[in-house]
């Protein structure tokens, strides 16, 4: 029987000695060791559980049921087992990530108010299921301007959903998660977050933080990222976004061979992996039969438009902008690519049409402007790429934009104005005869006879074998009815065609 309270004696008073310290002190240095060491075994277990990889039937019956909210049928199943029998970090992303851009996912969203779509995507896609009050009202705001296409692809290009597959799949941990988290957040601090990212390659068995190094470290040293992207590549071959970076690049550090290569090598690989028969040689034609096209995002799809647009294969741009379309607007930069392809085979209209769309979403960006202002002169709109123009030189004071716009002067018949921009441009060129005759021409336009002639001296002793230099003093020594000098050039001319040919010099 349990004895009462008021039964027990009260124990007698007790001063602790130096023994009963040392005891007590003793016991929980015992307990502290027993506690740390047991609380270092089960976060090793902990660890050791986290960081085990999922089989790829356990990965496809977790990805379907949180994705699509079913089992993958027999069909899907041997699919996926057998893209992701060759164990790469990149086959587990498609999967997660392919299933969210099939129709049957989006359906789930039908009949959600918007507040609740965006917890369905917080849910399934970051495996969250709340949303702070900032982030709800973000992704609010971009799914009323973009609409739910848009707002799911770009929840899926996050570094957290990212990361958060590699969790959930065994293949990250989550002190992985956490680096990564905070080497995002010390941007824009290139060089801290560099060094942060470098410490997480060391561990990591997942190509994402080489690629966000190199992201990184293009913003200071673009042969560093090419080096990082190099490992990348070498150590997770198909990760073809890597790949398509690599080669742009290589491209900007003028090393063109080696980036059509890799870019090829990459649109091939990204081929592979939406199981396209790489037989078929027209890009059109993979498209249409690939069989899982829908493991593409828009981030590699926008990739392999700008290796087209490199290798000027404006059909295949079209192809891959009209894929890319189904993703969403995104940031416009569909639009702004297409836009491009379509002033390269002069269909200056439709240019201007998708510029003015790729407007709403990016704003005047620099070279958006350049591009529309270039069709609008094509189409003789001289007054709206003045105005495009008169954005662009804000943005860049470069020697091109002032000549364009004193083009659009001069077929306004501005002649003062065209004159002042072609001597801006003689001014940061001084050594360039081109600008130089261009004003002169515009000199003799308006009878400044003196003016034209200095211009048209100045180019020949810049250019004693550039014929267009001749020419063009030829045609101010006509207006001065000066023979004598006329007829010298004209010799001139023809002794440096026959010997150059069709070269000036």
């Amino acid at each position: 029987m349990k004895r009462s309270s008021s039964s027990k004696r009260p124990l007698p008073a007790h001063r602790p000695g130096r023994r009963d310290i040392i005891g007590c002190l003793s016991g929980c240095f015992i307990c502290t060791v027993f506690l740390s060491l047991q609380f270092f075994l089960l976060s090793t277990k902990a660890e050791a559980q986290e960081t085990k990889p999922k089989s790829a039937k356990e990965l496809i019956a977790e990805a379907y049921t949180l994705i699509l909210n079913r089992s993958a049928t027999q069909a899907e199943k041997q699919f996926w087992i057998d893209r992701l029998s060759k164990s790469s970090p990149v086959a587990v992303i498609d999967l997660y990530d392919g299933l969210t851009r099939l129709p049957e996912y989006r359906q789930r969203f039908s009949g959600l108010n918007p507040k609740a779509q965006i917890a369905l995507a917080y849910r399934t896609l970051l495996r969250k299921n709340t949303v702070d009050p900032a982030s709800e009202q973000t992704w609010l705001t971009r799914l009323q301007k973009n609409g739910l296409t848009d707002t799911i692809e770009s929840i899926v290009s996050s570094v957290d959903h990212t990361m958060g597959i590699y969790k959930a799949a065994g293949l990250s941990t989550q002190k992985e998660v956490d680096a990564v988290h905070v080497a995002e957040n010390t941007l824009p601090n290139l060089a801290k977050a560099a060094d942060l990212y470098k410490a997480i390659l060391r561990t990591t068995k997942v190509p994402e933080p080489y690629f966000y190094l190199a992201r990184v470290q293009e913003g200071y040293n673009p042969k560093l990222a090419i080096e990082t992207l190099q490992s990348e590549t070498n150590r997770f071959p198909d990760d073809c976004l890597a790949e398509l970076n690599l080669a742009r690049l290589l491209y900007d550090q003028g090393v063109q061979s080696r980036a059509f290569q890799r870019a090829l090598n990459a649109v091939h690989v990204s081929d592979e992996r939406i199981g396209a028969d790489s037989m078929i040689l027209d890009m059109k034609s993979r498209l249409a039969q690939a069989k899982h096209p829908e493991v593409l995002s828009r981030e590699m799809t926008m990739a392999r438009v700008k290796a087209h647009v490199r290798a000027e294969q404006w059909p295949a741009v079209f192809a891959e902008v009209e894929r890319a379309m189904v993703f969403g607007p995104g940031d416009g930069q569909a639009y702004y690519h297409r836009g491009d392809a379509f002033y390269n085979v002069k269909k200056y209209d439709l240019a201007v049409k998708d510029f003015d769309i790729a407007e709403k979403y990016t704003g005047k960006t620099l070279g958006l402007l350049w591009g529309r202002s270039i069709s609008l002169a094509e189409l003789g709109r001289w007054q709206p790429a003045l105005l495009d123009l008169n954005d662009v030189i804000k943005m860049a004071p470069f020697p091109k934009f002032y000549s364009y716009r004193a083009k659009c002067y001069g077929a306004l018949g501005k002649s003062k104005e065209q004159i002042a921009d072609l001597t801006q441009v003689v001014n940061l060129e001084p050594r360039n005869a081109k600008p130089i005759i261009s004003r002169g021409r515009a000199y003799l336009s308006t009878g400044k006879l003196k003016e034209a002639l200095a211009d048209a001296n100045k180019a020949v002793s810049l250019g004693p074998r550039y014929r267009e230099a001749y020419r063009f003093r030829v045609d101010c020594y006509m207006k001065l009815k000066n023979k004598r000098a006329l007829d010298a050039d004209r010799k001139k001319i023809e002794q440096l065609s026959k010997a150059f040919e069709k070269h000036d010099f």
